[in-house]
């Protein structure tokens, strides 16, 4: 049985990320820290995590940045924060999310999927 060579993982010069994973923010600061923990813990170029905040009124902007500048293994390059000014609202930030990805498959972090998640298994 013949085997096919690998496909090279990491293509250097202009390589789109295979996964964009994107997140709408506004005012979970609470949960953010939880969601960027796990999705930092894997180091690949083959990611880009977009994070917008939609003029969150709580501190998560803080916790954002808090948490980028204690990276010390996720290229910084593969994620981009942006900051809205003015609450723009939940489809506008999504469309904008995923007009500003440009991964091959992207995904969508739900924050009301996080939080029940949370509360189901640390209630215990």
């Amino acid at each position: 049985m013949r085997v096919p060579p690998e496909a090279p993982i990491n293509m250097e010069v202009n390589m789109k990320p295979l996964i964009s994973i994107l997140i709408t923010n506004y005012n979970k600061a609470k949960y953010i820290t939880y969601i960027l923990g796990v999705l930092l813990e894997h180091n690949t170029d083959d990611i880009e995590i977009i994070l917008i905040d939609d003029c969150s009124t709580d501190n998560s902007i803080e916790v954002i940045h808090q948490i980028l500048d204690e990276l010390n293994n996720f290229k910084q390059d593969n994620i981009i924060i942006i900051q809205h000014k003015e609450n723009k609202g939940v489809a506008y930030t999504k469309q904008e999310a995923l007009d500003s990805s440009k991964g091959e498959f992207f995904i969508f972090i739900e924050f009301h999927f996080i939080i029940k998640w949370i509360t189901f298994h640390c209630s215990s």
